[in-house]
């Protein structure tokens, strides 16, 4: 992670290219920091001929939690972030091949399940988030 500094960046994202996969939110200085949030969209993991149903593979790439990221939307009062709400996304790992990898609205279950895995990937960072209307809420200090 690169350095924050005075008059900087508002929000850094932690790698230079992401991550596939959630990983928790800290709060420092004020300005969020995503280590992940995951894929708003997702092709890979699939094999198959064209015009068959193709079949998932197996190991951590064809993992469930793979297909269950989030979106952050986040406010700004006096240059510090005053809230985050984190929209769960579904990626249909469960679906057939043609719709797998699209971005839906989760099932409450399925929303619950990827915002309390973020509540414990957030926790050693003191990140508090909270669940409401099946929406992750932010609400730093």
């Amino acid at each position: 992670m690169g350095r924050l500094r005075p008059g900087g960046k508002e929000v850094l994202k932690a790698r230079r290219y992401g991550t596939a996969h959630l990983r928790g939110i800290e709060i420092y200085r004020g300005r969020p920091v995503f280590y992940g949030l995951g894929e708003f969209f997702r092709q890979m993991g699939i094999i198959g001929l064209p015009g068959s149903e193709p079949t998932r593979g197996s190991g951590t790439l064809y993992d469930p939690i793979r297909y269950e990221h989030v979106m952050a939307v986040s406010t700004f009062a006096g240059g510090e972030v005053s809230e985050i709400r984190l929209y769960p996304i579904d990626l249909g790992w469960a679906d057939r091949f043609s719709t797998r990898g699209v971005p839906r609205s989760p099932t409450p279950e399925v929303a619950r399940r990827i915002l309390e895995r973020l509540q414990d990937l957030s926790d050693p960072f003191g990140t508090e988030i909270s669940i409401e209307g099946g929406i992750g809420v932010i609400r730093p200090g």
